[in-house]
């Protein structure tokens, strides 16, 4: 059975990506940050990895879906930075040292134009650096598939 690695798993995209997954049959992990967060995606049927981005322990697995980000219109800039830059590019680090032969999904948004381009928010500017980050510093060691979402639609209470 394939294995996964899901961050992210207890939002909205995390978390419909790891009941695909299942359905599926393949094994999965998802990070929690918390308890409710735990619950959340042991409900959906992964193992819950308790920890976050700056202190996380990932085992061997096939594919790992990055979903975790900051998602808000509006916020202190460093926290974007840290979280969706930096916290993405710890994940590839620490998926580089478990893995023998692993692929990243990272999950961006469409408002990531790489040059000449007018940020509406400190989020679309954090997942372009995040996204150049990974092609910079990962491109030639790592396989990283970007999905791009324009906008995300549902019912969550995430």
């Amino acid at each position: 059975m394939p294995t996964a690695f899901v961050t992210g798993g207890s939002g909205f995209v995390g978390g419909a990506l790891i009941e695909r997954l299942r359905r599926e049959g393949w094994d999965v992990r998802a990070l929690a940050r918390s308890d409710r967060a735990a619950d959340r995606v042991r409900g959906l049927g992964a193992e819950p990895v308790m920890g976050d981005l700056d202190d996380l322990q990932i085992a061997d697995c096939e594919f790992a879906f990055h979903a975790a980000a900051k998602v808000e219109d509006f916020g202190d800039p460093a926290d974007f930075e840290r979280v969706n830059v930096q916290g993405t590019r710890n994940f590839a680090r620490l998926l580089l040292a478990a893995s023998a032969r692993p692929h990243m999904v990272y999950v961006s948004t469409a408002y990531t134009q790489t040059h000449d381009w007018d940020y509406r928010n400190g989020y679309e500017e954090s997942k372009a650096m995040a996204e150049r980050s990974l092609r910079e510093g990962f491109g030639t060691r790592l396989p990283i598939s970007t999905f791009s979402c324009s906008l995300v639609v549902g019912d969550s209470r995430t």
